[in-house]
C-alpha cells in the first residue's frame, strides 16, 4: 500500500457499521415504539408481546459459536449478505402479521439466525483480518454501530409510524436494506486484504501466525479467554438490568417523561463515547488498563445509582454507565489478541454465548423492585457482583501476543521491506554469504 493512499479497510468497516445498524436497529432499538400499536391491533398485553425479546436473545446466543465456526469454513461476505436477506424477509413478515403470536415466532424462529449472521461475529470477524495496527479502534468503532441505531433510528421511527403507520414503517426499511445495504455489503466486502495492500494495517499478525485454528480445549483452556469474560459478563449483568428497566427506574425516582428521554439520550452519547475511548486505549497501552477501567465505571455506577436522585446525580451515574459498555470492544480485542484473526472466529463466537446473561438481570431486577418497593437492593446486588469483573481485571495480564505491540512491530516490518533498502540486504545478505 502506497503512503498516503486510501485502506479499503476502513471501507469495509464503515460497510459493517451499516449492516449491524440494519440488523438491529429497527428490530430491537426501536421495538418500544411498536408495542403499543401491536397490543391494539392484535388485542394482546404488552406483557405477553416482550417474551419475544428473551427468546430472541436466548436464540442468539445459542447460534453464536456456530456463527464463529461457519465464519471460519465460509466467505463472511456470503454470510452476511444471506442474512440481510432474512432480515428484509422478517421486516416484511412482520409488517403482514395479523397476531402477536406471529411477531413472536418471527422474533425467536427467523431474527435470531439474520441478526446472529450480520452481527457481532461476523463483522468483527472481518475487522480483525483487515486490522492488527490499531485493531482495537476499529472494533470500537465497529461496535458503535448499535448504538448509533439507537440514537438515530427512533425519531425516524416514530416520525413515520405517526404518518404511515407500523405497518408502512418495517416495510419502508426493508426497502432500504434491500437497496442500500445489501448491494453496498456485495460491492465493498473482500475477506482479506492484499499482500501489499494490507502491509501497513495487517503484518505482521502476533497471534497463531502459523494459521491454525485452535481447537474448543484449546480455547477453553487459555486464561486470557476466561479472565475477559470475568470482567464481561458482570459489567453486562449490569448494563443489561438497567436498561431494560430504565424507565421504570427513572420514574421511581421521580423524574418525567421528558427527563428519562434525556437520560436514555445521555447514557447513548456515553456507549458510543465509551467504544471508542476503551479502543483507543486498548491500542496504545494493551487490554489490561482499559479493563480495570470499564470493570470500575461499571462497579462505581451501579453502587451509585443505589442512592442518586435527580437528574444531574443520575445522568453521573447513566454517563459512567455508558462508559462502561466499552467491555464489548474490549471482549473482542482480547480474543484477537490471544488467537489472532485465525481463531478469532470460533473463540468470539463461544465467549459471545455468555451475552445471554442479558436475558437474566433485568427480570430478576424488576422482581426485587416488585417485592421491595425499591430498586436500590437489586442495584446493590449487581454491584457486589460487579466486584468479580474488578478483580479478574487485576489478573488479566497482556500476553506477547497482545496487539499493544503491533505498531512497533508494523513500523521494523514495514522498514524491512521498504523497498529503498531491500536491493542494499540483499546485496549484503549475498556478498556475506559469498
Amino acid at each position: 500500500m502506497k503512503a498516503g493512499s486510501w485502506y479499503h479497510g476502513w471501507n469495509i468497516l464503515a460497510v459493517c457499521v451499516l449492516a449491524q445498524i440494519a440488523t438491529l436497529g429497527v428490530a430491537t432499538n426501536c421495538l418500544t415504539f411498536f408495542l403499543e400499536g401491536w397490543s391494539r391491533d392484535f388485542n394482546m398485553p404488552i406483557s405477553q408481546i416482550v417474551i419475544a425479546i428473551p427468546l430472541f436473545s436466548v436464540t442468539c446466543c445459542i447460534l453464536a459459536p456456530v456463527v464463529g465456526g461457519l465464519a471460519d469454513r465460509y466467505p463472511v461476505r456470503l454470510l452476511l449478505a444471506g442474512a440481510l436477506l432474512v432480515i428484509v424477509t422478517g421486516h416484511l413478515l412482520i409488517g403482514f402479521a395479523r397476531s402477536g403470536w406471529q411477531i413472536i415466532a418471527i422474533y425467536t424462529l427467523l431474527l435470531p439466525f439474520a441478526a446472529s449472521f450480520s452481527g457481532g461475529i461476523p463483522t468483527q470477524t472481518l475487522v480483525s483480518r483487515w486490522f492488527v495496527r490499531r485493531r482495537a479502534l476499529a472494533f470500537s468503532i465497529c461496535a458503535v454501530g448499535l448504538v448509533l441505531a439507537g440514537i438515530l433510528f427512533p425519531p425516524i421511527v416514530v416520525f413515520l409510524i405517526e404518518r404511515v403507520g407500523w405497518r408502512m414503517t418495517w416495510w419502508i426499511f426493508a426497502g432500504a436494506i434491500m437497496l442500500l445495504v445489501l448491494p453496498a455489503v456485495l460491492l465493498v466486502i473482500r475477506e482479506r486484504p492484499g499482500t501489499e495492500e494490507g502491509r501497513h494495517y495487517v503484518l505482521p499478525e502476533t497471534a497463531a501466525a502459523d494459521g491454525t485454528v485452535p481447537t474448543v480445549r484449546d480455547i477453553l483452556s487459555r486464561r486470557n479467554f476466561w479472565l475477559p469474560i470475568a470482567v464481561f459478563a458482570p459489567v453486562l449483568l449490569s448494563n443489561s438490568g438497567l436498561q431494560m428497566n430504565f424507565a421504570p427506574f427513572v420514574a421511581a425516582r421521580g423524574l418525567s417523561i421528558a427527563e428519562a428521554a434525556i437520560l436514555i439520550g445521555v447514557f447513548n452519547a456515553a456507549a458510543a463515547i465509551g467504544k471508542l475511548a476503551t479502543g483507543t486505549l486498548a491500542d496504545r497501552f494493551g487490554n489490561r488498563l482499559p479493563l480495570l477501567l470499564v470493570a470500575a465505571l461499571g462497579t462505581a455506577s451501579t453502587f451509585w445509582l443505589v442512592w442518586a436522585h435527580g437528574l444531574v446525580p443520575l445522568s453521573l451515574g447513566f454517563i459512567a454507565l455508558g462508559f462502561s459498555q466499552g467491555v464489548w470492544v474490549l471482549l473482542a480485542s482480547c480474543i484477537a489478541a490471544e488467537f489472532g484473526s485465525t481463531g478469532f472466529p470460533r473463540a468470539y463466537g463461544i465467549a459471545s454465548c455468555f451475552a445471554v446473561l442479558t436475558t437474566v438481570s433485568p427480570p430478576v431486577l424488576a422482581r426485587v423492585a416488585e417485592e421491595t418497593g425499591s430498586y436500590g437492593a437489586g442495584l446493590l446486588a449487581l454491584g457486589v457482583i460487579c466486584l468479580i469483573a474488578v478483580v479478574a481485571a487485576l489478573f488479566f495480564r497482556d500476553s506477547a501476543r497482545s496487539a499493544a505491540s503491533v505498531p512497533l512491530a508494523a513500523a521494523a516490518l514495514q522498514s524491512e521491506l521498504a523497498p529503498e533498502g531491500l536491493e542494499e540486504r540483499l546485496v549484503s545478505r549475498s556478498e556475506a554469504a559469498s
